[in-house]
């Protein structure tokens, strides 16, 4: 099982206190705390998605790494290339080609000179081209080494890829270079330096005795996170968090990030270029050995509740987002949430909406998801029940039904089923929300949902969708599709309708 896995390979790292250690304590403890809390009272309105962007940007420098291993810059060195063409080139399937060249796109190191048909950039070609003086392959494979340290607490390892980061001009490298700001950002919060400013601001000399860091290593570190814009320095060597740090890596909140930090950074997360490459060889997931996390989860309830409490933190914000922007949720009597996991968008629609009630289906559901809707007052009106989204019958009764970062997990033809299968349960008039994070019509961003394009193709056997595509796919099924609505964290929702 995944976190077996980690105990394992890892013997000095305890699985248990990487889930406890960002336990919300004061907020599922203290009597003090208001059991009734509206949203806004804990929820803090600053949004998380330049963090994400900062964890993630290890994936791209692995992938950039992968595409060097997998032959594919070198191909593309010969001239434009189809993904077909390089499918059958490299033999390898074509969406993982196609994952790949949309990341490189998001880089600017590829480009699409025909619909399906990419070429490098000059940038590419002076930084990526072995005969290039300025080429950084020997530079990316040197940081992706480091990386597989400095995630577990090696320290100088660290320094040496912020020391890499520094150098680093121009904001193609920086973001090819992002695994230099993941390791920034994993070591403010391995080290704890966070909830020391959590407190209030501090000098360098304090925050570096406190956290076991010489004075040259902790200003070295903390011009890093001031890069970041991670922390702020309030006068010369006095530092404070900036209000994304303060809001979203605040321990006590339910939208404490800090669990998407650790679980990046776990070694049992596939995070490195040869993942990537065997990930795109086989052309699925490789996150466990079941090749299925989510069946992983069924028998392994300690893996699927620390998954339920990073989907609950990443998924309240957005939650609240939704529930502001989509007023006529009011209307709603049963709201069915397919494979919701712990729950987080209903129970922050239940919160606003008194008189409306909620089931949540998934494969591997948890306690977590019931206690949190205990917290905020909604026990009452939110079930949990166990089903398989595919092979089960869903629950009768709904009016509305949500799939919220489902789509991306799978195969074409199986959302197509999927949403076909919504469609004939719902009542005329009856909506589907759906909510993922969706690129631009040119695929050349938004960079979160680049880097999470990747972790598809190691994490599922699905992709990221651009509005047009997910429009289609709801309308392929007879749903009316809406606009995509940006709600938090870079995600987006899209509401159809059953006319008839």
């Amino acid at each position: 099982m995944v976190i077996k896995k980690i105990t394992n390979l890892f013997p000095s790292l305890r699985i248990r206190d990487l889930m406890n250690r960002a336990k919300p304590q004061s907020v599922m403890r203290s009597p003090a705390v208001d059991l009734n809390p509206t949203l806004s009272d804990i929820i803090p309105s600053t949004d998380y998605r330049p963090l994400e962007e900062i964890v993630s940007g290890v994936i791209g420098t692995s992938a950039v790494n992968a595409g060097t291993k997998l032959g594919l810059f070198r191909e593309l060195m010969s001239g434009p290339r189809t993904v077909a063409e390089l499918s059958q080139k490299l033999g390898i399937a074509e969406r993982p080609i196609d994952i790949l060249l949309t990341t490189y796109q998001g880089f600017n190191l590829t480009e699409a000179k025909a619909p399906d048909r990419y070429s490098l950039t000059p940038e590419a070609e002076r930084y990526l081209s072995p005969s290039s003086p300025d080429n950084v392959l020997g530079k990316l494979k040197i940081a992706e080494k480091l990386w597989k340290t400095a995630r577990i607490g090696d320290r100088g390892a660290g320094f040496k890829l912020i020391t890499l980061g520094a150098k680093m001009q121009g904001q193609m490298l920086k973001d090819i270079f992002g695994v230099t700001k993941t390791a920034a950002l994993v070591m403010g919060h391995q080290s704890r330096i966070f909830d020391t400013l959590q407190k209030g601001m501090s000098r360098i000399e304090v925050l570096a005795q406190r956290h076991n860091f010489t004075l040259p290593e902790a200003r070295q570190l903390l011009a890093a996170l001031l890069e970041l814009g991670l922390v702020r320095d309030y006068h010369p060597d006095v530092f404070c968090l900036s209000e994304l740090t303060h809001d979203n890596l605040d321990r006590s909140k339910p939208n404490y990030f800090g669990y998407t930090v650790d679980m990046v950074a776990a070694p049992w997360n596939k995070t490195l270029s040869d993942e990537i490459v065997r990930s795109a060889r086989v052309n699925g997931p490789v996150i466990s050995d079941s090749g299925n996390i989510w069946q992983d989860h069924m028998s392994d309830q300690e893996a699927a509740r620390f998954f339920a409490r990073n989907m609950f933190n990443g998924s309240i914000q957005p939650g609240q987002a939704i529930s502001d922007k989509l007023p006529d949720l009011t209307e709603t009597k049963l709201l069915l949430d397919v494979a919701g996991g712990p729950g987080a968008i209903p129970i922050a629609i239940l919160k606003d909406r008194p008189f409306s009630r909620a089931i949540v289906t998934d494969v591997a559901p948890t306690d977590y998801g019931q206690s949190m809707a205990e917290l905020f007052g909604v026990g009452k009106r939110l079930e949990f029940r166990r089903s398989d989204m595919f092979t089960e019958p869903f629950p009768s009764g709904a009016d509305c039904v949500l799939i919220s970062q489902i789509i991306h997990d799978w195969s074409d033809s199986k959302n197509q089923a999927l949403v076909h299968k919504i469609f004939k349960y719902l009542p005329p008039g009856g909506r589907v929300l759906v909510h993922e994070r969706l690129f631009d019509a040119d695929r050349k961003g938004p960079l979160m949902t680049t880097l999470q394009n990747v972790f598809m193709l190691l994490w599922t056997e699905g992709r990221q969708y651009t509005e047009n595509e997910l429009q289609a796919l709801l309308q392929s099924a007879g749903f009316e599709a809406g606009s995509a609505v940006p709600t938090a964290g870079g995600f987006s929702v899209m509401t159809g309708v059953k006319r008839s």
